[in-house]
């Protein structure tokens, strides 16, 4: 539990802090919460000293994660990772294989959506895919 305290990236848990925060600094009517005044130059400093830690410790969890991993690897590990839905799964797919077509795509799901009937894109009606390097629709 104390990795997840000094790692965490949660929304719920930052709000928390953040409540937690607010009180300490409300008890001590000497300092300001310097997130109240949106117009106050130490506010933006701060909020971005704030996002600049907080995306370093979510990309150094995923850089640990899958460091020294083949691309295959990585794809079929963040794929594990991934809620089975075929929507999550296209866009894993193609931010990893953006130049991989309608066949590979719909091996790909029906590998991980055993019996939905991926493995037939042509005759699959409710999903339409477009082989564009960023978009896929369903």
């Amino acid at each position: 539990m104390s990795e997840g305290f000094a790692h965490s990236v949660n929304n719920v848990f930052v709000r928390v802090l953040r409540d937690i925060v607010r009180y300490y600094i409300s008890q001590n009517d000497s300092r300001k919460l310097l997130t109240a005044d949106r117009a106050d130059p130490e506010r933006e400093a701060y909020l971005r000293r704030f996002v600049d830690q907080e995306s370093r410790v979510y990309l150094d969890r995923f850089y640990r994660i899958y460091r020294g991993r083949s691309p295959d690897e990585a794809l079929t590990l963040l794929a594990h990772r991934t809620w089975p839905i075929a929507r999550r799964l296209a866009v894993v797919f193609q931010s990893v294989r953006p130049e991989a077509g309608r066949v590979a795509l719909g091996a790909f799901l029906a590998r991980y959506l055993p019996g939905t009937g991926f493995g037939q894109m042509r005759t699959c009606a409710h999903a339409r895919v477009r082989e564009t390097r960023s978009h896929v629709t369903f």
